[in-house]
């Protein structure tokens, strides 16, 4: 284990959003997946959910693959358009273990969906009639929290150099975590059972969200950064087309 104070010394881990899904229910008293759908996607019209049973359609789910041998084999959300039984939560106590519900990354949504999401952050806490958070703690979740020095944390192969608060924060520093090579962006990157995924954005609300549900070319870092190929890939593609991100009524 490290030896090192708090807020002196970082290294990405998921379990932390499972101990704040945890933190949530203790505070609240309400189970995590009911207070993000009752909270967060609900007020902003998003068709997400942490509870699969939540969705509309279970073949709109897309499988997660990764690429063995020869071969694409499915990791994860292989229902072949049947909705799953429920998670027996009958002996659930709210508070006790937010982790069941996949903090950490057990989201489904759409693209679309996302962007709702994204235009909140970039908003500082608002999109359209709907206020999720308050101003300051946007701003708050978006400001460079910790930055890599050289050994102050784990920079993860190169691609973390700064963070907000959960939110990765580019400082665009060559073969690292450059997105466009001329702005700071502020987003998440995604990667599991083959999965790859982005969503990033600026100050002005440009943004960028891809998500992929399986690549061949997962595991080879970019030419030009710390990204996997394929994100420099669609990062390259965007970036001169790249306009401001702001969807009817967001102003």
């Amino acid at each position: 284990f490290l030896n090192k104070k708090p807020g002196t010394y970082f290294s990405y881990s998921n379990s932390n959003f499972g101990l704040i899904g945890t933190l949530i229910e203790k505070i609240s008293g309400i189970r995590f997946d009911i207070f993000c759908k009752q909270n967060i996607f609900d007020p902003l019209q998003m068709t997400a959910s942490f509870n699969i049973q939540d969705l509309p359609d279970i073949s709109n789910v897309a499988v997660l693959y990764r690429y063995v041998g020869n071969n694409w084999v499915p990791q994860a959300d292989n229902y072949n358009g049947v909705m799953p039984p429920p998670l027996d939560l009958s002996q659930y106590t709210v508070g006790n273990n937010g982790f069941i519900f996949g903090p950490q990354g057990s989201l489904r949504t759409s693209a679309n969906d996302l962007a709702r999401f994204m235009l909140m952050l970039a908003n500082n806490g608002t999109y359209e009639a709907a206020s999720i958070l308050e101003s300051n703690t946007a701003q708050l979740m978006k400001t460079i929290q910790w930055q890599y020095n050289g050994s102050n944390g784990n920079d993860y192969y190169g691609l973390f150099k700064a963070w907000g608060l959960g939110i990765h924060v580019t400082t665009n520093v060559a073969n690292s975590d450059l997105v466009f090579p001329d702005r700071s962006m502020a987003g998440h990157p995604g990667e599991a059972y083959g999965l790859i995924s982005d969503m990033y954005f600026d100050s002005l609300k440009n943004g960028v969200i891809f998500i992929t549900n399986g690549s061949k070319l997962s595991y080879v870092v970019g030419p030009s950064s710390a990204f996997y190929t394929v994100e420099d890939a669609v990062f390259d593609a965007v970036f001169n087309d790249l306009q401001p991100c702001e969807a009817p009524g967001d102003r």
